[in-house]
């Protein structure tokens, strides 16, 4: 009997993701996501991080390659964002660990802010990366967001944030924030990264 893993994203969940025509506006409804989200839902896994936290072991360790990330972004680097990917590429624990969740996230995130095609390139060329680093169901999950495909959840807070409606993307957001041990945190954390290039 084959196994069934339900976590995993079906393809009717997958719409594609739009890219934001007025990114300073995205950026400012973005903050105040975050602001919201943190109010309503105590922070998991990386998340902590956005409320100027430190996360319990062992993302404790990883704080600093997070950073790294938030800086690669923040300068808009493809090749330091690649390297930084690449130091979380399977750091954490679970089915999917918080440093592969993260790095999809924000990738997926940077797809939001940028139609540089050069986002989408790094993305496929870090797919068979981070599959190397880590396991089949991470890679498969990590693939989907690099390529800006995953979860409703996610699709609908971005869609909202993108439309100006504060209610549904926080909604969306905890719902997102409910799945996993601390996914959909670190999903969400990485997607702030890669829209505002910071955590806070």
């Amino acid at each position: 009997r084959p196994l069934a893993f339900p976590a995993v994203p079906a393809p009717e969940t997958n719409g594609p993701l739009a890219c934001a025509a007025d990114v300073a506006a995205l950026a400012t409804r973005t903050r105040a996501l975050r602001a919201g989200l943190l109010a309503a839902e105590a922070p998991r896994g990386f998340g902590v991080l956005l409320a100027g936290g430190t996360p319990a072991f062992p993302l404790d360790g990883g704080v600093e390659r997070v950073l790294g990330l938030a800086r690669a972004y923040a300068a808009s680097d493809p090749e330091a964002v690649a390297r930084a990917t690449l130091a979380l590429a399977g750091f954490g624990t679970g089915l999917t660990p918080s440093g592969d969740d993260l790095a999809g996230g924000a990738l997926f995130g940077r797809r939001a802010v940028s139609s540089d095609p050069a986002w989408a390139a790094l993305g496929e060329r870090l797919v068979p990366a981070v599959a190397a680093r880590t396991h089949a169901i991470s890679a498969a999950l990590f693939a989907d967001l690099a390529r800006a495909r995953s979860f409703a959840p996610l699709h609908a807070c971005l869609d909202a944030l993108l439309d100006d409606d504060a209610e549904a993307a926080l909604a969306a957001a905890r719902t997102l924030a409910r799945i996993g041990h601390s996914s959909g945190w670190d999903m969400l954390t990485g997607c702030f990264i890669g829209i505002l290039g910071a955590l806070q």
